[in-house]
């Protein structure tokens, strides 16, 4: 799975709502979920399983990841088994927290997944075919948080991309007609049709930018 960036706390669900008392609000211990049961069922049988000719069904490399995610402490095998869970390729960890009110240090718990190979943590220097695979799961805007979104990462795209094409004695091509409208996939297409025509925009910067003006709106 992949995140798009950190939050601030993680691990372990609570029992309870913030009305409830303190004793009730008592964190669950991971190896109480059933999502981390149902986790560790998997990668012991993954670990085990043997194809028709009796060979590991997983090449050394699959075996080895295995290995490094039943080695995880329970509550970042919990945070994995969390994230599989949600639909989607790349979380908004942010939102995951708030959604599961997870409790322990999300933080540690991301950093021990990007040491296992569990998870890619979007930053500036991420790959394009990353950035691209992100733009799909971001918002297009919102009225109540201005910050960030498709809108604003093609608006400053297409600057960008004016300013190449300027720079090369061109004009920037014109919308096609999957591409008018403000639809998540009409900007989506808009975004990458410009970003492969003009490789110097810096897109990994513009969306990580976006990501950060978005979280800062949130606090």
């Amino acid at each position: 799975k992949r995140r798009r960036e950190s939050g601030s706390s993680s691990g372990v669900p609570l029992s309870a709502d913030k009305g409830a008392t303190s004793q009730e609000r008592r964190p669950m211990a991971p190896e109480s979920s059933v999502y981390l049961k149902t986790l560790d069922h998997a990668l012991a049988t993954a670990a085990t399983a043997r194809a028709a000719d009796a060979q590991p069904l997983f090449a050394a490399r699959e075996a080895a990841l295995l290995a490094r995610l039943q080695a995880l402490e329970p509550a970042h095998r919990l945070m994995v088994a969390r994230l599989l869970f949600l639909k989607g390729v790349w979380h908004q960890l942010s939102e995951v927290v708030g959604r599961w009110k997870i409790a322990a240090d999300v933080d540690a718990a991301v950093a021990a997944l990007e040491a296992a190979g569990a998870v890619d943590a979007f930053s500036p220097s991420s790959p394009r075919s990353q950035t691209l695979e992100l733009l799909p799961c971001l918002v297009v805007g919102d009225s109540t948080i201005k910050a960030g979104g498709l809108r604003e990462i093609k608006a400053a795209v297409t600057a960008a991309a004016k300013a190449a094409a300027r720079a090369g004695g061109g004009t920037l091509p014109p919308l096609a007609e999957e591409e008018k409208g403000q639809s998540k996939d009409a900007v989506v297409r808009r975004i990458r049709r410009l970003a492969a025509a003009y490789r110097s925009v810096p897109l990994e910067r513009i969306v990580a930018a976006s990501l950060a003006a978005r979280r800062a709106a949130k606090k």
